[in-house]
């Protein structure tokens, strides 16, 4: 009985170890694609600046393993599976409020290695294209032209969206855990 319990202590242990090295290491970002022929996009994780090998989660270049097509049977279970209220509800405005702080935040704690984008967007509506610009262009201009190289052009005629990415981000989970919680404690919190 001795020996099961330092076996499960031990396992227990090592876990939390196993946790605690990857919530404290740095974890690295890199992001690539466009949307001109051929269009691609890659997203690949890398853990302590490479010491464990980059895997991509995202890649639209890897060839897709078929899925078996849903039936009917299976299309009704998904439509009874929505939901329709629940007992928690949601305050948009709340969320709203809280964002740009959880924002700002969470730039503080990213290191930005690269970033060099250049984009082309447009909505159909100019006055909606003039409006997403303006919101787009304090954080654009606020992420430093070092390493950065950013173009985003407004296309106040077409609705559209095409352009080049290729950046790559640092940053260590443990220090987004202060932003998040001063996120979730103005969002959901208690009304002041």
């Amino acid at each position: 009985m001795a020996t099961v319990a330092l076996v499960l202590l031990w396992t227990i242990l090592v876990l939390l170890a196993v946790a605690l090295v990857i919530v404290l290491a740095p974890i690295r970002i890199r992001v690539t694609g466009q949307s001109e022929a051929p269009a691609y996009l890659r997203v690949s994780l890398g853990l302590v600046d490479g010491i464990v090998p980059d895997f991509a989660p995202i890649d639209t270049r890897r060839p897709k393993a078929s899925k078996p097509r849903a039936g009917a049977a299976d299309k009704k279970r998904q439509r009874g599976t929505e939901k329709s209220g629940g007992a928690l509800t949601l305050e948009w405005s709340r969320i709203a409020k809280a964002t740009p702080r959880l924002l700002a935040d969470v730039v503080g704690t990213v290191e930005i290695r690269k970033l060099e984008l250049s984009a082309r967007f447009g909505t159909g509506d100019p006055a909606d294209t003039g409006t997403i610009y303006g919101h787009l262009t304090p954080v654009l201009y606020g992420l430093g032209a070092s390493r950065t190289g950013i173009d985003v052009t407004p296309d106040f005629r077409e609705r559209r969206l095409d352009g080049k990415i290729d950046g790559d981000i640092r940053f260590t989970p443990a220090w987004l855990v202060p932003a998040g919680i001063r996120f979730a404690w103005s969002a959901f919190g208690p009304r002041r």
